[in-house]
């Protein structure tokens, strides 16, 4: 992973908190491809709940009641 795609997987994580959803369009308008996107859900850093809609997944010690409480 180069710089610049590193730096997207940053924002991502900060503006998206674990347990939350994200669509393709909000990636899209913060400069996230396709490519990347797909590279995140590979990773794990994702996970694609349908087309064009993907989860940031719980992390360890990361609760699904910490979703409601943000």
């Amino acid at each position: 992973m180069d710089g610049q795609a590193a730096s997207k997987l940053k924002q991502l994580i900060q503006a998206v908190p674990p347990g939350f959803l994200v669509d393709m369009a909000w990636m899209t308008r913060h400069a996230i491809s396709r490519q990347s996107v797909s590279a995140y859900v590979k990773q794990g850093w994702l996970e694609r709940v349908r087309q064009g809609l993907y989860r940031r997944p719980f992390t360890t010690g990361a609760s699904r009641e910490a979703a409601t409480g943000w």
